[in-house]
């Protein structure tokens, strides 16, 4: 792949990066892509999650301007699917941020004698 990169843009300045002639920058890809699939979690309310399948791909290049030559690697997450997945509703919810559960006690009248 050949891409024309503006000659301001290698002074690293920004009020010069769109100036000058093209240089020509040419990518190779070197050895193969890598790929792998990344399942991610979140939660989505009581009892549900959202799972998410991401393509993982990496690939090694090498960058290729006149009088200079660089690798570089490029990865990127793709979103593939997802997928709400819901289990069953509890009878009742317990939040108590202390961990301890909230048990009544029972009243015990007094007897009379």
């Amino acid at each position: 792949m050949v891409a024309g990169v503006p000659l301001g843009l290698a002074s690293g300045s920004s009020f010069l990066s769109d100036t000058g002639p093209k240089l020509p920058v040419t990518f190779v890809p070197v050895g193969s892509a890598k790929t792998w699939l990344d399942p991610k979690l979140s939660e989505a309310g009581i009892n549900m999650v959202m799972v998410t399948v991401y393509l993982q791909v990496e690939v090694r290049l090498q960058v290729i301007i006149p009088f200079a030559t660089d690798q570089t690697v490029v990865t990127t997450s793709i979103p593939i699917t997802n997928s709400l997945v819901v289990g069953e509703v509890p009878d009742y919810l317990y939040n108590n941020p202390l961990g301890k559960p909230e048990v009544p006690r029972m009243q015990v009248e007094p007897q009379a004698k």
